[in-house]
Order: structure tokens, then C-alpha cells, then sequence
């Protein structure tokens, strides 16, 4: 039975040379999917702590938590699930990226040509408006974003 609550995800975009985005494969029940580095806030928890613990544990690096970029939502077809996503701009970002990181659902982190992104599978898909942001300098205003709803047990 649904819990009836909104769960909170915070995620990160980091940006090397000026198009390459730092995304984390994911595995669930035999299905892969990348997405931007973060993770779910506990209760209590700000979500600068939460955005920088999540990234820790994801990558090994440090960030610097910037402004809000933008939200979308995820909610299941089956209303199992109902996902509230923040997104924020990196700022700064030090340490090493782990090959390995932690967990077994988190499977790697690497750096992704923004080129290359329409060949994987993207959750929340809201890869259209992170480009517009790029293409901006990240300098847009804040906005709600419509994702489409991707069901990864269909490939995508």
C-alpha cells in the first residue's frame, strides 16, 4: 500500500569542459538507467546535507552545493510512488571519482558527453531542459519541468 507521502530526491549537475555532465549508473531488478548523482533526503535531513552526502557516497567528491535549477516529479503509474526532484548546480567540486562507488544499485560514475546522452536510458528525463540550462551557463531561472514517464523494465 502506497505510502501516500512525497518522497524527496536531491541531485547534482556538475559540468567539465563545458559539456560533459557527471552521471551515475544504476541497476534495479536487472535494468540499468543513469542519472545525475544525489539520492533521497531523510527526514530532518536539509537538503544541502543530504545533495553533499549523496554525491559523497555516489562519486567520493566533494561539491559545493549551487542554486536550485530546477524540479520535476516522478510519479508511478501504478501510484505506488511519488518522487519530488530538486535539482542544483555544482559550484565547485574537489576529491577523486570513485570507480566503485557504494551500494549495490549504484553501479558506476563517469563523466558523459551531453552528446551522448540520448543513447542511454535517463531518469527523471529531463535531459532537453538540462541542455537549455547548459547552453544558458546555467543561468536560467528556476522552473518546473514535465518528465516523461520512463518505465526502464521496457528499455527506455
Amino acid at each position: 500500500m502506497p505510502s501516500k507521502a512525497i518522497r524527496p530526491r536531491v541531485s547534482a549537475l556538475l559540468v567539465r569542459d563545458g559539456r560533459q555532465v557527471l552521471v551515475v549508473r544504476h541497476r534495479k531488478d536487472g535494468h540499468e538507467y543513469h542519472l545525475l548523482p544525489g539520492g533521497g533526503v531523510e527526514f530532518g535531513e536539509g537538503l544541502v546535507e543530504a545533495l553533499t552526502r549523496e554525491v559523497r557516497e555516489e562519486t567520493g567528491l566533494e561539491i559545493e552545493v549551487g542554486r536550485l535549477l530546477g524540479t520535476t516529479e516522478t510519479i508511478y503509474p501504478d501510484g505506488e510512488r511519488h518522487i519530488l526532484h530538486l535539482i542544483f548546480e555544482a559550484d565547485r567540486w574537489s576529491g577523486q571519482l570513485r570507480s566503485g562507488p557504494e551500494g549495490e544499485r549504484v553501479q558506476a560514475a563517469r563523466w558523459l558527453d551531453t552528446k551522448d546522452w540520448y543513447e542511454l536510458p535517463f531518469l527523471p528525463d529531463v535531459r532537453d531542459y538540462l541542455l537549455e540550462q547548459l547552453d544558458a551557463g546555467c543561468r536560467l531561472p528556476a522552473r518546473h519541468v514535465r518528465a516523461r514517464w520512463v518505465d526502464i523494465g521496457a528499455g527506455g
